[in-house]
């Protein structure tokens, strides 16, 4: 179990203490992630968009003041992030903001390393013809948006 929660959430620490926090305190919390809007804090906006046939992320400079490359690699682990704790699965494509072919390597790259936090192991396959980052990503389980709503939704 130690291992399936360190790789559910790395950068937890493992503590329980009684009555410290509260199930709706937790469930407010995943809530928040599960948000589709993301605002960082150098500035920048994270949007994602799930259909049916997949999910799009767009990374929106906003407020940012980093240069494209910049920003790329410092929102690429918080991407990875993302879609671990939300459990999106599937086909995913991520657009940055003007960034130039040859300077999506080492994004893609920070993206690759991100990606061994998660134990559904993702793929990122590259960039595409169209300049988007391309991620697959297992069915593991529900995202969790949906789960939060229960079986009612």
């Amino acid at each position: 179990a130690k291992l399936t929660l360190s790789m559910a959430a790395p950068e937890a620490s493992m503590r329980y203490e009684d009555d410290e926090i509260s199930w709706q305190e937790i469930e407010d919390e995943a809530r928040d992630a599960a948000e589709r809007e993301v605002h960082l804090a150098n500035g920048s906006v994270l949007s994602f968009e799930p259909t049916k046939a997949l999910i799009a992320v767009d990374v929106d400079s906003a407020a940012s003041k980093l240069a494209p490359l910049a920003l790329a690699r410092a929102v690429a682990p918080e991407i990875m992030r993302l879609i671990r704790l939300n459990s999106y699965s599937g086909v995913i494509v991520v657009d940055m903001p003007r960034l130039a072919f040859k300077d999506m390597a080492p994004v893609i790259e920070v993206m690759r390393d991100a990606a061994k936090h998660d134990m559904r192991h993702p793929d990122v396959l590259g960039i595409s013809r169209a300049g988007l980052i391309e991620l697959v990503v297992r069915h593991r389980l529900a995202p969790l948006a949906n789960r939060l709503d229960g079986p009612n939704g």
